[in-house]
């Protein structure tokens, strides 16, 4: 919708950088049941919207806004951690979700101690490195036979 209403509105490159933001309440019906209750939310909303030239563009304007956010939730003091998520509908190619911290919630999120956080619908694991067999050390154990078992411990 954003990008229609830009592109009746402006017509040259020398109108951006371009930034509109949207607050409105929304509802939202949850696909994903919790508990086996499909969920209906109302909540209040903001997005914002970056119309620039270039990446650089783009990437100095998400951090003016990570930055704002930031500064949000220090003031408010509140305990918040800065999420990997998923881009959803709206696409892109980064996503970010600030959670504040509590016990309850909706949200789940992944923190590691090298700080990767991630809400749990996007975590990325890399996998570990393919071992080499032959640098492994050799095996040292002992060899029994296997041995059938005894009448007392038969299924029969």
């Amino acid at each position: 919708m954003f990008t229609l209403l830009v592109k009746d509105l402006y017509s040259s490159y020398k109108d951006l950088p371009l930034t509109l933001f949207q607050i409105q309440t929304k509802y939202r019906d949850e696909a994903r049941p919790r508990a086996g209750l499909l969920r209906g939310r109302e909540f209040v909303m903001k997005d914002s919207y970056s119309f620039d030239l270039d990446q650089d563009g783009l990437e100095a304007a998400y951090q003016r806004h990570r930055a704002a956010y930031i500064r949000i939730f220090e003031r408010l003091g509140l305990e918040f951690v800065i999420v990997a998520a998923m881009a959803g509908a709206m696409g892109g190619s980064r996503s970010e979700e600030f959670l504040a911290v509590a016990d309850n919630g909706e949200d789940t999120f992944v923190r590691s101690p090298g700080g990767y956080a991630a809400n749990v619908e996007a975590v990325r694991v890399t996998p570990p490195a393919a071992l080499d067999p032959a640098a492994a050390p050799p095996w040292r154990g002992s060899r029994r036979p296997m041995s059938a078992p005894s009448p007392a411990s038969s299924p029969c």
